[in-house]
């Protein structure tokens, strides 16, 4: 077994990142890089360093520097199904990279480090993982501005830099940022660690990335309108200040909320009238992806443009129109509650008759109702190969039944209502009991096809519309493949 311990490792610090741990490990023993760090025990994997720094095979980190694997992940990020942890938190329904993102600092916090703690002078400054998460722009501890860019040469800072202190091109980071008492940014900081951002709003039901989002939105289009600056254009302080104006919009729910829409549509140019148009381009676009947290926000949105849309618009993204009920949803939120694709969904409900549009998209309405009947046969469906089992016949064979007889409880292309399936199998033995012996001149569906040289489709079809007649279900078998049938009557039917 081979010996990853390094010859020189540092003490753990409280707040810190595994992949800031692995850059000052690699200052500890002198190395260029954490891949020269790794290849000093022996390790010639290069891919290892990104994946520690995407918080994989953090044992590997823990045999590095020593430190139990416990206290490591307390500050990792941890993906699973529903979003991105930290600690137990779930800080991002999202499990992309993103959620890390250009690594700023608190120049406050590293003169803090090298005055307060022990080890060489290289080790002392670390890294909190909260600078790093998508959406911190304020210290908590100091209520100064992040730095993101060096104030010498304006060279952008990253989280694999391996000393904090340092921008790349080796200017000291410092002074501190301007000072910011933002309530916004300290109520950020403690919901990654668990505590809500807003008791009695959609903020609380949020992970911290996506009401940082939300609030930044909300703030940018209530300052600067609805088709705001890109935020590429926009400091550090005008972000804060667009965030701290959303959040207090956000945090007096619903009535701060109504209140922003109202100025909105009181603010709406002439010459068009559209979701899009009277709340601006950055607002719509935002609030029509598939994230569930913002539903309460969109449903205000919708109510609040039928509210006071013109009557004869036909159906728009939000709805609009009078054949629009008030208690629906969007087709994308119905994918994410379903689980189910949201092209499936789109085609599904086109294919029922659900909508009331030829050309339905992920943003058109739904009724509650449509809503809970497809959620309800969606958590009772199948896919292809679990149908074909069920209906006890071949893929093809399937297929075929499919496109000649009205097959039940087809959701779309993959999907299929179990309990339909079942009673259409019931439908097509006609209530007839099971025998353990077929009856002579008496066979199976299937092995009568094969003697008559006739496909199972159409004896299927026959027995539906009543021109032949089953005789029994066969039992230890199941699906069309146990109902039995009467050669001769299926001879004369293939006569006639």
């Amino acid at each position: 077994m081979p010996n990853f311990a390094l010859p020189l490792r540092v003490q753990g610090a409280e707040g810190e990142s595994p992949w800031g741990l692995l850059n000052r490990l690699a200052l500890r023993n002198r190395a260029s890089s954490p891949i020269e760090l790794i290849s000093m025990v022996g390790i010639r994997n290069r891919e290892l360093v990104e994946r520690i720094y995407a918080s994989y095979e953090l044992d590997r980190l823990s045999d590095l520097s020593g430190i139990p694997i416990d206290q490591i992940n307390r500050h990792a990020l941890i993906r699973n199904d529903k979003g991105t942890f930290i600690n137990s938190v779930r800080i991002s329904i999202s499990t992309g990279i993103r959620v890390i993102r250009r690594g700023p600092v608190c120049p406050a916090c590293l003169v803090e480090d090298m005055d307060r703690r022990t080890g060489p002078d290289l080790c002392r400054p670390y890294r909190r993982f909260w600078w790093d998460v998508t959406g911190g722009l304020v210290c908590p501890n100091h209520a100064t501005y992040l730095l993101f860019r060096c104030p010498v040469c304006q060279a952008p800072l990253s989280h694999r830099d391996l000393n904090p202190l340092l921008c790349p091109f080796g200017h000291r980071l410092g002074p501190s940022g301007p000072p910011c008492a933002s309530e916004f940014e300290r109520r950020f900081v403690a919901s990654l660690k668990g505590e809500p951002l807003a008791h009695g709003s959609p903020l609380s039901e949020m992970a911290p990335v996506q009401a940082a989002t939300a609030s930044l939105r909300v703030g940018l289009t209530d300052l600067y309108g609805g088709n705001h600056p890109l935020l590429r254009d926009l400091g550090t302080p005008e972000l804060v200040r667009a965030r701290e104006r959303g959040f207090e919009i956000l945090a007096d729910w619903p009535n701060g909320f109504r209140n922003f829409l109202d100025n909105l549509y009181d603010q709406k140019p002439c010459g068009g009238f559209s979701v899009r148009f009277v709340y601006g381009e950055h607002l719509f676009y935002w609030l029509r992806n598939a994230d569930i947290s913002i539903e309460p926000l969109r449903r205000e949105l919708r109510q609040h443009f039928l509210r006071n849309a013109p009557r004869r618009l036909g159906q728009s993204s939000f709805g609009g129109g009078a054949k629009v009920e008030p208690n629906s949803v969007t087709l994308s939120y119905l994918a994410t509650v379903s689980g189910r694709d949201v092209k499936t969904i789109i085609k599904v409900a086109k294919h029922r008759k659900f909508v009331d549009t030829d050309h339905p998209t992920p943003s058109t309405l739904i009724s509650n109702k449509h809503a809970k009947e497809l959620i309800a046969d969606f958590a009772d469906s199948v896919g292809v190969a679990d149908a074909v089992s069920l209906m006890g016949l071949t893929k093809v064979g399937f297929l075929r039944l499919r496109r000649s007889v009205q097959v039940p409880g087809r959701l779309s292309y993959r999907h299929y209502v179990r309990s339909a399936l079942i009673e259409f199998v019931g439908l097509v033995g006609n209530g007839t009991g099971e025998v353990g012996i077929a009856p002579p001149r008496a066979a199976t569906i299937p092995d009568a096809a094969k003697s008559t040289k006739i496909s199972t489709e159409k004896i299927v079809k026959a027995i539906v519309e009543r021109r032949l007649r089953p005789l029994g279900r066969l039992k230890h078998t199941n699906g069309i493949s146990s109902i039995l049938v009467n050669l001769d009557d299926v001879r004369k039917f293939v006569r006639n």
